[in-house]
């Protein structure tokens, strides 16, 4: 493939739902892979929480960006509330967590980010993130938060703590209202 474009992204559909920071083994493994097969970025997702953030080779691994758009809120029509109530039981009962009021999310899930990446003459230039934050008030609509918002330092915060947390040596700097992913 990368003979025939400048850049591959690739997307995996992986990781283990709602468990906090914890990557699997064969992420990593599969991730690197990816990467010394020739991808210039992983976008990874599945996971329902946000993972780490790594640099390898100097490519960049989004292991889990989350939810972003997702069809359950917290405010749901009176005939979809015992639908809600139901997925909320299950998760609890599935993976051990107790959700947010009102919806089915781990409480870690309310925490998400935009992944941003710019090419430049066919190479990626840089590689950041924008902080989101689902809000379940307005139908867990996603919410660019900037950084003088008490919630984007929460994301950042959160960030730089997953991925410290799987030994991931991954530097986060604000620039303006983004963050800039770099090895």
């Amino acid at each position: 493939m990368k003979s025939q474009v400048d850049v591959v992204a690739v997307s995996f559909h992986w990781g283990l739902h709602f468990q906090p920071e914890k990557i699997p083994m064969y992420g990593f493994q599969v991730g690197h892979a990816a990467v010394d097969a020739g991808a210039d970025l992983i976008l990874g997702g599945h996971d329902h929480v946000l993972k780490g953030i790594e640099v390898y080779k100097g490519k960049v691994i989004f292991y889990a960006l989350n939810n972003f758009a997702f069809g359950m809120g917290r405010h749901v029509p009176r005939e979809e509330s015992s639908r809600l109530a139901y997925g909320a039981r299950m998760f609890q009962e599935m993976y051990n967590f107790e959700p947010d009021p009102g919806t089915i999310w781990h409480p870690d899930a309310k925490r998400t980010i935009i992944g941003k990446v710019m090419i430049e003459g066919g190479v990626i230039q840089k590689v950041s993130y924008l902080p989101c934050y689902i809000n379940y008030e307005k139908g867990a609509q996603p919410e660019i938060v900037t950084r003088s918002d008490p919630r984007g330092e929460e994301v950042f915060n959160y960030m730089e703590k997953i991925t410290r947390s799987q030994k991931m040596t991954t530097k986060f700097t604000w620039e303006g209202d983004e963050i800039v992913i770099s090895q």
